[in-house]
C-alpha cells in the first residue's frame, strides 16, 4: 500500500509541477493525444503513430482506462504502479518455492519493491511500457515452478502484449531456470513460442 501511495503521490506531484505538453513521453503522448482525437497511438513528437517504431499492444489495452480516467497523465502511471505492485505476488511464490523459506520470499519482495532495481527511476517519474514486464515474467517463470501451463502461457502472452521482443526473456528465462517438477515439455514450448 506505500509502494502505491508513493506512485501515486510523485506522479501526481510531478505532473503538477511539469505540466505540459512537450513533458510526456513518447507512450504518454501516444495515448493523450489519442483521448484528443488523433489518429490511433499517433504522437506529434515522432509524427506518426507509435507502432511503427515498437508493437506494444498493452497500449492499445490501456487506452479505454486512460481515456475514462479523462486523459490524465498520471493516471498511466497509477496502472504501471499497480501491475508492478501486482508483480510482487507471483515473485513472492516463486522466491519461496525456489528456497523453500516464506522469509526468502518477503525478503525477494521487499527488495523487489523497496529498491525497484529492476523499473529504476522511470517507475516514479515516468510511463514506460517495459516497466510491466516484471508482471508477465514472474508470471511464467511461476507456471514453471507449479509447472502450470496455464501460469506460463499467460506469462508468454502477457509479455508479448508489453513489447514485441520480450517473449525472449521468457524464452531465456525457460532454457536457465529447471525449477524440480517442472516438465521439460513445458520449458522447451516456452522456448520455442518466446522465440
Amino acid at each position: 500500500l506505500l509502494f502505491l501511495a508513493q506512485g501515486v503521490y510523485v506522479s501526481t506531484l510531478r505532473y503538477v509541477c511539469f505540466r505540459s505538453d512537450i513533458d510526456l513521453s513518447y507512450f504518454v503522448s501516444a495515448l493523450h493525444w489519442r483521448a484528443r482525437g488523433e489518429v490511433l497511438l499517433h504522437t506529434p513528437m515522432i509524427g506518426e503513430s507509435f507502432l511503427s517504431h515498437h508493437v506494444s499492444l498493452l497500449l492499445l489495452l490501456l487506452e479505454g482506462p486512460f481515456h475514462v480516467l479523462g486523459g490524465y497523465p498520471p493516471s498511466l502511471i497509477w496502472m504501471q504502479t499497480a501491475a508492478v505492485a501486482l508483480a510482487s505476488f507471483p515473485l513472492y511464490y516463486v522466491a519461496r518455492a525456489q528456497s523453500g523459506d516464506p522469509r526468502s520470499g518477503l525478503l525477494a519482495v521487499v527488495l523487489f519493491l523497496g529498491c525497484r532495481a529492476v523499473v529504476g527511476s522511470a517507475f516514479c517519474t515516468d510511463f514506460h511500457p517495459i516497466v510491466f514486464l516484471p508482471l508477465p515474467l514472474f508470471a511464467a517463470v511461476l507456471g514453471m515452478y507449479r509447472n502450470s501451463w496455464a501460469w506460463a502461457l499467460v506469462g508468454l502472452v502477457g509479455s508479448l502484449l508489453v513489447q514485441e521482443d520480450a517473449p525472449l526473456v521468457v524464452a531465456a528465462v525457460a532454457c536457465v531456470f529447471r525449477p524440480a517438477g517442472c516438465s521439460r515439455r513445458l520449458r522447451v514450448t516456452l522456448v520455442a513460442a518466446g522465440l
